[in-house]
Protein backbone atom coordinates (compact mmCIF):
# COMPACT_ATOMS: atom_id res chain seq x y z
CA UNK A 1 0.00 0.00 0.00
CA UNK A 2 1.04 3.59 -0.52
CA UNK A 3 0.92 4.20 3.23
CA UNK A 4 3.31 1.31 3.87
CA UNK A 5 5.68 2.49 1.16
CA UNK A 6 5.70 6.03 2.53
CA UNK A 7 6.36 4.79 6.05
CA UNK A 8 9.23 2.67 4.74
CA UNK A 9 10.76 5.62 2.89
CA UNK A 10 10.49 7.81 5.98
CA UNK A 11 12.07 5.09 8.12
CA UNK A 12 14.91 4.81 5.62
CA UNK A 13 15.52 8.54 5.62
CA UNK A 14 15.47 8.73 9.40
CA UNK A 15 17.86 5.80 9.71
CA UNK A 16 20.13 7.31 7.06
CA UNK A 17 20.23 10.66 8.84
CA UNK A 18 21.05 8.86 12.07
CA UNK A 19 23.83 6.95 10.30
CA UNK A 20 22.22 3.64 11.24
CA UNK A 21 20.76 2.41 7.99
CA UNK A 22 22.10 -0.72 6.27
CA UNK A 23 22.97 -0.11 2.58
CA UNK A 24 19.75 -1.55 1.17
CA UNK A 25 17.56 0.55 3.44
CA UNK A 26 19.51 3.67 2.59
CA UNK A 27 19.15 3.00 -1.14
CA UNK A 28 15.40 2.50 -0.88
CA UNK A 29 15.02 5.52 1.38
CA UNK A 30 16.72 7.77 -1.14
CA UNK A 31 14.78 6.37 -4.08
CA UNK A 32 11.85 8.75 -3.81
Amino acid sequence: RAEDAAAHVIAGIRADLAGQAPPGLVDRGRGY
